[in-house]
């Protein structure tokens, strides 16, 4: 029994090495896409003014750092009165998982010849294409969707309610600070101001 337990310990240490995600390794790249619809050329140079939904502190950090890449690409923005309004929002799209996990240690009732009698083996499971192993997480079960964040920006005039501009972006979260996934994410709204484009890729960190 107790060469047993020291083999099983044996085996927990050698999966969690192989699992542990190793320090000084470069973060996953977040990839995401990024939507734009121009209905209308830019009314010359007005100012347009950032606003958002509500005031948490997440709107606030985000509407700021929106003014500062949209005044360092060269449009006039002012917290004062003009009827140019860019109205930002932000939404979370929970994900789904959905995963057949894989068991280091199985165990298999039989009898044993020499004993005489029904007794339990356990045997270390390598690898398994269907349920996975100790060095392989087999086949998943189901579709997998990561948790993904939304920013939409969408310029309107407010003397005659028409919409100018609509500019949407999605990235995955890879896990992390989910407000500076969104922060990284503003540039991809920024760089297609005023523009239409369709399914363009972006990468954040």
């Amino acid at each position: 029994m107790n060469g047993f337990r020291g083999f099983l310990a044996g085996c927990v240490v050698l999966a969690l090495a192989l699992h542990l995600p190793v320090a000084g390794v470069a973060q996953e790249t977040t990839r995401g896409l990024v939507n734009a619809v121009s209905f209308s050329p830019l009314p010359g140079d007005a100012p347009l003014r950032v606003r958002t939904l509500d005031n948490s502190a997440t709107a606030i950090a985000l509407r700021e750092e929106l003014e500062g890449a949209l005044r360092f690409n060269g449009f006039p923005v002012t917290k004062g009165d003009t009827p140019l309004v860019l109205t930002l929002d932000s939404k979370e799209l929970i994900g789904s998982w959905d995963d057949r996990g894989g068991a280091l240690i199985e165990a298999d009732r039989g009898y044993d010849e020499t004993l005489r009698k029904d007794t339990d083996r356990y045997v270390l499971n390598i690898f398994n294409s269907r349920k996975g192993g100790l060095i392989n997480r087999g086949e998943k079960s189901g579709r997998v969707q990561r948790t993904r964040y939304r920013l939409d920006a969408t310029l309107a005039d407010t003397r005659t309610g028409q919409t100018i501009w609509h500019g949407w972006a999605v990235a995955d979260f890879a896990g992390g600070d989910r407000d500076a996934l969104m922060k990284s994410m503003i540039p991809a709204l920024t760089d297609t101001f005023s523009q239409s484009v369709q399914q363009q890729p972006f990468t954040v960190r």
